[in-house]
């Protein structure tokens, strides 16, 4: 799964637009995104589980959404509220929200998220990494877990 969600967020970079381009260096894609979510889970200060709302436009122009926390996982609790958008072509770590079937189902109101923070996302929320509970949500978590044990 994780292999398969990595390929799947460098075929999106890849395919947004020129400006995607910025955020993924040519070669080795699904290797850099690896490396991409490790040296980001190494730094998170704050894990929680939020629902989206008022989820306008479509992710292959144009989307905002709000995130409303509803239950701290772990660390410090963050906003409760977060207002984001999303362009095509534009580059942010939440683009894995669209990617929990695989099927192109569009994100809706009441989708639930697990937000992974760092203390750059907290100034920064497109680098924010949001992800659908589910299968995502719980791969990232097991790798968080690892890397903070090595650090023990």
């Amino acid at each position: 799964m994780r292999a398969l969600v990595s390929l799947a967020l460098a075929a999106i970079m890849a395919s947004s637009g020129t400006e995607a381009f910025a955020c993924s260096p040519p070669g080795d894609s699904a290797a850099w995104a690896e490396q991409q979510e490790a040296a980001y889970l190494a730094d998170v200060t704050a894990i929680y589980v939020a629902v989206a709302e008022d989820v306008v436009g479509d992710v292959d122009s144009a989307v905002t959404f709000t995130i409303r926390r509803t239950a701290t996982v772990w660390g410090s609790s963050g906003p409760a509220v977060l207002n984001l958008g999303h362009e095509s072509g534009a580059c942010s770590n939440y683009l894995a929200l669209w990617l929990e079937d695989f099927s192109g189902r569009p994100f809706q109101d009441g989708e639930p998220v697990r937000v992974f923070v760092t203390p750059a996302a907290e100034s920064d929320p497109t680098l924010l990494y949001i992800v659908p509970e589910g299968p995502i949500a719980e791969g990232m978590m097991t790798r968080w877990r690892a890397l903070a044990a090595m650090d023990q």
